[in-house]
């Protein structure tokens, strides 16, 4: 009974005396040391602003368009991929994604209806909002 009771009662009473002699001012929780660290390492500190992108003359412009194509079932949705547009968002009676301009034409060629097409250049295209590729 005491090769049973000893091992078993040992670390138990190890244990509980090491909890009574950590000090409570010592004592501080993760999130209070992450904030203490964060205060002081991000102090005056400002993200930077990313430039903005410049294209030089004889560099190749941004050819892609967002598009909503009427695609009803995952047959359809399949051929589609095959064909090279990259799906990024799919509705019940059409699909969103982008497409590269030379693709555009063959999806009407193929008896795809494109119900709305945006260019990436055109203004008023939402960088950042919903639809972003």
């Amino acid at each position: 009974m005491k090769r049973i009771l000893a091992p078993v009662l040992l670390p138990l009473l190890l244990c509980a005396s090491f909890s009574f002699a950590a000090d409570e001012t010592d004592n501080l929780s993760f999130s209070q040391l992450m904030k203490q660290f964060s205060e002081e390492y991000t102090a005056g500190l400002e993200m930077p602003v990313p430039p903005a992108p410049e294209y030089r003359e004889g560099e190749q412009q941004d050819d892609r368009y967002w598009v909503s194509v009427q695609a009803s079932d995952k047959r359809a949705r399949t051929k589609l991929l095959e064909a090279g547009m990259d799906i990024v968002e799919i509705n019940k009676t059409s699909v969103n994604g982008v497409v590269p301009s030379a693709l555009l034409g063959t999806l009407s060629q193929k008896g795809y209806k494109v119900v709305k097409k945006q260019h990436f250049r055109e203004e008023g295209f939402s960088r950042g909002g919903r639809g972003l590729p």
